[in-house]
């Protein structure tokens, strides 16, 4: 109930920031220090009260932290499409937002693996993504980045990634939708399908965890 005060307050400070958050970024400095701030007292919490045991770990860093860091990549993605889309034709943004799916698309397709497995909630290498003791060197996805030991693991921000793609396709589609008034428009015909491909497999549980966003 605490870390889901904690995150209710981010998107109630966000949202004031920068109106409906899910669809504009009126203030990317303040929106980042907003979340920033957050995610430094999730930190904190989690020092001044460790994880019972390894399975409390393990669904902190598979769900709870990934949660509040889509949010940063969120943000900062989201900033720079707006900033990029053309102020020019109908076809000029459909182009744009096309070439932005298949960005979307790429990444996933990149981590495949990794993606079924967040997709289906699978469960059998739980101690190795999401423990902090069995942590690798380069995590998938954060290679060149580098994280803070003792709140990280191998995959958390791969899922959290994960998280703000799928946020971020969404857009997406909802843009291509008022450019496509056509209810039967093959165009966008096929990009749904292209989403509902990379959904399968995705059980309840993982659906009712994305309805908590």
């Amino acid at each position: 109930m605490e870390t889901e005060n904690l995150y209710s307050g981010m998107l109630e400070q966000l949202g004031a920031i920068n109106g409906p958050i899910r669809e504009s970024v009126e203030n990317l400095n303040e929106s980042l220090s907003c979340i920033t701030t957050t995610i430094n007292d999730l930190k904190e919490r989690i020092r001044r009260h460790p994880f019972e045991d390894d399975h409390d770990e393990i669904v902190f860093f598979k769900y709870t932290k990934p949660r509040f860091c889509s949010w940063n990549i969120y943000v900062v993605e989201l900033h720079h499409i707006l900033l990029a889309t053309p102020i020019g034709t109908d076809q000029m943004r459909r182009d744009y937002y096309m070439n932005e799916m298949e960005v979307f698309d790429r990444f996933f397709k990149q981590h495949a693996f990794h993606y079924q497995y967040y997709l289906k909630d699978e469960k059998s290498k739980d101690r190795d993504f999401f423990l902090r003791r069995n942590r690798s060197l380069f995590p998938p996805g954060r290679e060149l980045i580098p994280d803070d030991p003792e709140f990280s693991t191998d995959l958390d921000h791969l899922f959290a990634a994960f998280r703000a793609y799928e946020m971020l396709r969404d857009f997406i589609v909802k843009r291509i939708r008022l450019l496509y008034q056509e209810p039967n428009n093959t165009l966008l015909q096929e990009i749904m399908e292209s989403r509902k491909r990379w959904w399968s497999g995705c059980n309840l549980p993982r659906k009712q965890l994305r309805i908590l966003m």
